[in-house]
């Protein structure tokens, strides 16, 4: 019987069971697996070890469905000390959220800012954009200028 195979399921269990509170109960690793494949792959390249990380959930997943699903897997060497602290280590980044996923929406924000930064900066070097709100406020009082008389009279 091999103990590693023990130590190891125990730690998959802590991190399946983080990932299912962050999926509000639903399958843990599973849902993350999901979530990492069904995003935009152009974006998930700005993120380092994506790949790895992908790979490495989806091979640690089998392992774990196979100590569970079939009968005398504990008696086989499936696992070694590198999975073992792969998966520590893996529900550690996502404590601290630099796992991949919350590297991603990090850089969507700050690509985010950037883009909005951006914009604001053209807006106000436009003199167009100084105009436009210049003759929306015009608009604006008019309109309840319009209002009011209607209602005057």
């Amino acid at each position: 019987m091999n103990n590693l195979n023990f130590i190891f399921l125990e730690e998959y269990k802590q991190l399946d069971k983080l990932c299912s509170e962050l999926y509000d109960g639903q399958p843990g690793v599973t849902s993350y697996i999901n979530e990492m494949k069904s995003l935009n792959w152009n974006d998930a390249r700005e993120i380092s070890n994506w790949k790895s990380d992908l790979g490495n959930l989806i091979r640690l997943r089998h392992i774990r469905n196979h100590l569970a699903h079939t009968e005398g897997a504990f008696d086989e060497k499936l696992c070694t000390n590198d999975d073992v602290n792969w998966v520590k280590d893996f529900r550690n980044r996502i404590l601290k959220q630099t796992d991949p996923l919350a590297m991603l929406r990090k850089y969507y924000k700050k690509t985010i800012f950037y883009k909005n930064m951006d914009s604001r900066a053209e807006n106000e070097s436009s003199p167009w954009a100084d105009l436009f709100l210049i003759v929306s406020i015009a608009l604006a009082i008019i309109t309840v200028v319009c209002i009011v008389i209607e209602k005057i009279v």
